[in-house]
């Protein structure tokens, strides 16, 4: 039986717009172990993206919990979350949020700063980048790079602490159909390490790979 990485409990989420009220979640009860890769599907505006920031402690529920690794995330303070989310998530994000004013090589070295040991990352990161063919473009600026080499600078930030939950959010949206099974692969054979992977996709693909389909649909 595998360990639970992360439980939700009865979350609710809402929004505001234009004087409406948006019902995103309502008393959502999910669990994710780890060896799973997930696959987070839904239409537009279901919640997806969402649910991988209310994960990642980057917004706070309405109503309800999410433990980490039993640890109760919304009842902690922010130095304890930004504490959690750098030692136990890599996360990819759909518009990669990659510094402009840093270089390949400083982005991906980034998270890896509230490490005692982060002056010594430089062939992890050489590794890395060659595994996702980009270790040529290391001095370069995420502007002069094309979407697809953002995308894979990202993943290489997201997986440079070597953390025990992968969020990706539509990782391979701006990536052709080689590059989308290299990476989709890749993210299986970490889950197959013991990784919990989350991906959030609109695409059939992920059906491929992953152990569990989470199908949202009007917050649940």
């Amino acid at each position: 039986m595998n360990i639970v990485a992360i439980k939700i409990i009865n979350l609710t989420k809402t929004y505001f717009a234009h004087n409406e009220k948006i019902e995103v979640f309502k008393n959502l009860n999910l669990s994710f172990e780890y060896g799973k890769l997930y696959g987070i599907m839904g239409h537009s505006g279901c919640g997806k993206s969402t649910l991988i920031k209310l994960i990642g402690m980057l917004e706070k529920p309405d109503k309800g919990d999410i433990l980490i690794e039993e640890k109760n995330a919304f009842m902690l303070d922010d130095m304890e979350q930004s504490k959690l989310r750098n030692a136990k998530i890599g996360f990819i994000f759909q518009d990669y949020l990659l510094d402009e004013h840093l270089n390949v090589y400083d982005n991906i070295l980034l998270p890896t700063l509230l490490k005692p040991n982060w002056k010594s990352r430089n062939n992890e990161i050489i590794e890395l980048t060659k595994k996702y063919k980009i270790d040529k473009r290391l001095k370069h600026f995420p502007k002069e790079l094309s979407g697809g080499e953002q995308q894979r600078v990202a993943i290489c930030r997201a997986l440079i602490n070597n953390p025990n939950i992968i969020l990706a959010d539509e990782p391979t949206g701006n990536l052709d159909k080689k590059n989308e099974e290299i990476i989709l692969n890749d993210l299986k054979e970490l889950s197959k390490k013991g990784k919990c992977v989350i991906v959030v996709s609109h695409s059939d693909v992920i059906k491929n790979y992953a152990d569990e389909i989470i199908d949202l649909e009007e917050g649940v």
